[in-house]
């Protein structure tokens, strides 16, 4: 039995409890070799979210203080919900008490907090998952295997976009996502080159604004960003106030794959024109490796169908398995916080009208002044 514990009771800890619900004994869908879950307590510095998260779970062990949750209820991981720029003092103190973590995305607002939370939990020997569910998700590693296996034949390049609101919003927030999943088939990222926009002209620094969600400061009505991997591959991301949704396509020399929406859609054709024609990828039931050797159980539809696509259930059923026999997870801090500096390189690029390569010297945002 692991004991598990909330810390932050928002609108996104709700998904959080739904998913941890997923590993109760009454659950038909849960596996028998499956880790049994006990959600412990909430932390909140909020009494009105503390009142909710016990009237939705009916737990009644609620605390303002964090030291004190950890020292009474001794959780063996806790799920820190809190907004970006409320992630580094949650996770610092978990450490310190040798207590596993998985944090929300986006992981923090620039990189030096990235790298401070990855350190603590490095020396404290705990791990350190970040809540990006498509990383843990076995429909985008399902996707991978269709790509190594010559589906679309050699991956030429990729683009991708997010929800209609301002860019640099986005950029931050479901971009987050974004960057992480599409970094599945581009592997590791050389360089950034953007460029910012407002009412039509380049942003200066001047036209940085407060992000939502505890995102720090963003730039941008408009953000158009390329990104060039190691491999070879070259992405092109574009978040705007047009009118869309999440997505990502895979551009072959034998077709294109993509995600729109939820559902994985695949084209024989290489490049969009007249007489195109997509069609939904079946979801086989077959186990499903990870790049780290993590194997996703047979199962994973069927759960997709009663939970949604993105569930947290291959997560946290990952972080269960490194708890017992070690390594890093899929969705490692490592992994989570190269969104945060590939945001950063955004700004970076577009503030000095150059390229940006990756790791950042600075770990300090350029717009954080």
């Amino acid at each position: 039995m692991l004991r598990t514990a909330i810390v932050g009771y928002g609108s996104v800890a709700r998904s959080h409890v739904t998913d941890l619900r997923f590993f109760s004994q009454d659950n038909p869908l849960r596996r028998s070799d499956d880790p049994l879950i006990d959600l412990v307590a909430c932390c909140d510095v909020n009494h009105a979210a503390l009142e909710r998260f016990a009237a939705d779970t009916g737990v009644t062990a609620l605390y303002h203080d964090l030291e004190e949750m950890l020292r009474e209820q001794h959780p063996d991981f806790v799920c820190i919900a809190t907004c970006a720029d409320a992630h580094l003092e949650p996770v610092l103190t978990a450490a310190a008490h040798g207590v596993h973590v998985l944090c929300e995305k986006p992981l923090a607002t620039e990189c030096s907090d990235c790298d401070r939370m990855i350190e603590a939990c490095e020396q404290a020997n705990v791990q350190f998952v970040v809540s990006h569910q498509r990383r843990s998700d076995p429909v985008h590693w399902y996707a991978r295997q269709l790509l190594q296996e010559g589906l679309i034949g050699h991956l030429r390049y990729m683009h991708g976009g997010a929800k209609s609101r301002r860019g640099g919003e986005q950029l931050h927030n479901i971009g987050s996502h974004l960057i992480d999943a599409i970094g599945i088939f581009g592997g590791e990222i050389d360089w950034v080159a953007a460029y910012c926009s407002t009412e039509g002209r380049p942003c200066t620094i001047e036209d940085r604004e407060p992000g939502d969600r505890g995102a720090g400061w963003v730039l941008g009505e408009r953000v158009d960003a390329w990104l060039g991997y190691k491999s070879g591959v070259q992405a092109m991301l574009q978040f705007n106030e047009d009118p869309g949704g999440f997505h990502w396509v895979l551009w072959g020399t034998q077709g294109r794959l993509a995600v729109f929406g939820a559902d994985l859609w695949h084209c024989k054709q290489c490049e969009a024109g007249p007489g195109e024609e997509w069609e939904r990828v079946p979801m086989p039931s077959i186990q499903v490796p990870t790049n780290t050797g993590f194997v996703n159980p047979a199962d994973w539809p069927a759960i997709t169908e009663k939970l949604g696509p993105y569930s947290r259930v291959a997560m946290i059923r990952e972080l269960a398995y490194r708890l017992q026999h070690g390594g890093e997870h899929t969705s490692s801090g490592k992994v989570g916080a190269v969104p945060i500096e590939t945001m950063q390189a955004t700004f970076v690029s577009h503030l000095t009208g150059c390229r940006a390569k990756l790791p950042l010297p600075d770990r300090r945002s350029p717009l954080s002044g």
